[in-house]
């Protein structure tokens, strides 16, 4: 019956062939048999929001009338003979049914469920909150333009808010939707703002603000023009911090991009979120800065834009579910070596370590419970704010200094003729991981050159060659480096094609088949799999 409606309403009315009805005339018909079987206030209702919708997008009325009384001659629908005064009683209550801003968002939101609760997910019931929030928040927007008299400005917003709904899987004709519904109850002048703002927003046409140099300054200026005075973190004091921030965020993801991996940015969401909500930065002021970004991101490139709502939709769970990080469990020796840590007594905590190895404790135990341990609770500490950049310095340098005075017992075993170059990637400066590393393959007779951070590529490729190595063994802590490593991995297999590669470190936990998509041999989730790990290898 639909199809034959449409077939029949073009062949009577040609004229319309060409026109934007036709692309949504199925669509009008599918709805309105469907709310003229509802029966009652559903159907009216429907045809005064199909009505608006068709004022927004410029469409003649007389078009949809037309359909009317096709259906009712094909006998598709039916309508009473009191349908004209019906209609127009039920548009002058509803236009005339409120004058507070909260009693036309009461009225729009139950409008709007009745209308649309079971054929849009984003209008359902289960939603009410959302939807009431994103109500208050159009009208917030739409009265701040009016003030300003400046409608690009609640155009903006759309586009803004549209970018974040699709970033959580809500589709845009679902705020389009909303928005016609909200129309209906709002006064004149508000409504014309309302529907020049929703017809940009159907045919993608917004003003730019692409006035500044880069894609991180368009971020931070376009944050600042909407939530300047909303957020207090959007202040334009903070412009410098944004920009920032906003070149981070795009560095972060062109990585994990580069990586094929999401888990990546997820990891640096959840990374974000901790450690910007210890600064008392809340999830919300996250997700409406990573929305922006969203905004302003190269829209041909569909696979970044989905690893971007990735991390944004993991943002959202977090901020709905109210996450807390815990603490870690530490053994006791652990806990006492890092309260002397943060006293900054480094020759208590040297001394402290050595009795225990004097004492019999193992050095891989050492390693593993004591360094290793609290090595991760001072990164959650100072990602928790709770510790500065100098103490997570102080901590790890000394923990290292430490570490050069086990080397005696480290180097105790007989060796079995392997050689290793151990070594983190372009400016890497996180080097503990490595350097624990090499010293478990050193324990297991491995003959290591463990050659630090920050170290060119061609000083590696040098070492390489002078130490005659079986094996390269990589460091990467952060996800921005992924990219050296891939340089450096392409660079070794143009000039040692046979050395095998082993990499390890954060990203590679997070994500457990990216050591293969960048090219390594293989990795390891901990050094105790280290000496197991790269013997395998030499045996392949």
């Amino acid at each position: 019956m639909i199809h034959e409606i449409y077939l029949n309403y073009l062949e009577r009315y040609p004229e319309w062939k060409g026109s934007a009805f036709k692309r949504g005339l199925l669509n009008d018909i599918e709805f309105l048999l469907r709310y003229n079987r509802k029966g009652g206030d559903d159907f009216y209702s429907f045809l005064i929001w199909q009505l608006e919708l068709l004022r927004t997008l410029e469409i003649e009325e007389e078009a949809f009338f037309r359909l009317l009384q096709l259906c009712q001659e094909m006998g598709a629908i039916n309508l009473d003979e009191n349908f004209g005064p019906r209609l127009s009683a039920l548009s002058h209550l509803i236009v005339n049914g409120a004058e507070k801003d909260v009693e036309r968002v009461a009225q729009a939101f139950d409008f709007h469920v009745r209308l649309f609760s079971d054929i849009d997910p984003a209008a359902h019931v289960d939603h009410t909150a959302k939807i009431k929030s994103d109500l208050d928040f159009i009208l917030h927007f739409l009265h701040r333009s009016r003030a300003q008299k400046e409608d690009s400005l609640f155009e903006l917003f759309l586009n803004w808010h549209r970018h974040l709904l699709e970033a959580i899987g809500v589709k845009k004709i679902a705020l389009v939707r909303m928005l016609v519904s909200l129309q209906v109850f709002m006064p004149t002048e508000d409504k014309e703002v309302l529907r020049r703002a929703t017809r940009a927003l159907v045919k993608n046409q917004f003003v730019e603000w692409n006035t500044a140099s880069s894609k991180a300054e368009q971020i931070a200026q376009i944050h600042i023009r909407l939530f300047d005075g909303l957020d207090k973190h959007a202040a334009l004091k903070y412009k410098e911090h944004m920009v920032n921030d906003a070149e981070k965020h795009l560095a972060f993801l062109d990585q994990a991009f580069q990586a094929q991996s999401e888990i990546l940015f997820i990891e640096y969401t959840n990374w974000l979120k901790s450690t910007l909500g210890s600064l008392g930065i809340e999830a919300l002021t996250i997700i409406r800065f990573m929305a922006t970004l969203r905004m302003v991101l190269n829209p041909d490139n569909p696979s970044m834009t989905a690893m971007l709502d990735a991390g944004i939709q993991n943002l959202v769970a977090a901020q709905q579910k109210n996450q807390k990080e815990s603490s870690s469990m530490l053994i006791p020796e652990a806990e006492k070596y890092l309260e002397i840590l943060l006293e900054g007594d480094r020759t208590k905590a040297s001394n402290y370590i050595l009795d225990l190895v004097h004492k019999g404790m193992p050095v891989r135990d050492v390693y593993i419970d004591i360094f290793q341990s609290a090595q991760y609770e001072i990164g959650r500490l100072w990602e928790q704010n709770e510790l500065s950049v100098a103490q997570e310095h102080y901590c790890t340098a000394t923990t290292q200094m430490i570490m050069s005075l086990l080397f005696p017992q480290i180097m105790s075993a007989s060796s079995n003729g392997n050689n290793v170059v151990a070594t983190c990637v372009g400016s890497e400066l996180h080097e503990m991981g490595i350097r624990m590393v090499a010293d478990f393959l050193e324990m297991e007779g491995w003959n290591t050159y463990y050659i630090g951070a920050n170290v060119p590529h061609e000083a590696i490729l040098e070492s390489i060659s002078r130490n005659k190595a079986h094996i390269l063994a990589l460091s990467v802590t952060l996800t921005p480096h992924i990219k050296n490593a891939v340089q450096l991995i392409e660079a070794v297999r143009y000039k040692f094609p046979t050395l095998k590669i082993l990499v390890g470190g954060y990203p590679f936990t997070k994500d457990p088949e990216l050591w293969s998509r960048i090219g390594a041999d293989a990795t390891v989730g901990s050094v105790l799999e280290v000496h197991k790990q790269a013997s395998r290898l030499l045996e392949s």
